[in-house]
């Protein structure tokens, strides 16, 4: 039996395939820091990772998008505060992320306060960066909490039609 070419009209042999979606093109992660220089590294890794960043300076810059965006992610970083008073309400902000169901919470915070580590990490946060300098590594992270978000979400690939 021999093989036969099936010739396909023109015009179907060059549409293009449409490109599939990442779930993580979907899912937000958001960024909060005072600090202009560490907030652009945080978004960067965010965003070379996959996810859409969503950035703020504050609790206050973010609070509508924390109220209409689907978070998955959010990187926060006490570090960067300049007064108690910030550092205060990053806490708070921290607190109330932390109540999301299906978010990853991750805190960039100082290595010379344990005190506040173990503060934030009974809020339930997934993990707690202490002295975060290299952009590389945030990029590991951020890509390993894709990951877990996927995992979170019961998907193989995360991919959506």
């Amino acid at each position: 039996m021999k093989a036969r070419l099936i010739l396909l009209p023109r015009d179907v042999r060059r549409r293009p395939v449409p490109p599939r979606r990442t779930l993580a093109a979907v899912w937000s992660c958001l960024v909060v820091s005072a600090d202009p220089v560490r907030r652009r590294m945080l978004a960067q890794a965010a965003e070379q990772s996959g996810w859409q960043a969503v950035v703020g300076t504050g609790p206050v810059a973010v609070s509508g998008a924390i109220a209409r965006v689907p978070l998955r992610l959010a990187l926060v970083d006490t570090e960067s505060c300049g007064s108690a008073a910030e550092q205060e309400e990053l806490t708070r902000l921290c607190r109330r992320l932390a109540t999301f169901g299906n978010l990853l919470l991750v805190v960039c915070g100082p290595s010379e306060d344990p005190a506040e580590e173990i503060r934030l990490r009974q809020l339930g946060l997934w993990l707690y960066l202490p002295g975060l300098r290299d952009p590389g590594s945030m990029a590991v992270v951020c890509q390993e909490a894709l990951d877990v978000a996927r995992r979170m979400d019961g998907t193989r690939r995360g991919q959506m039609a």
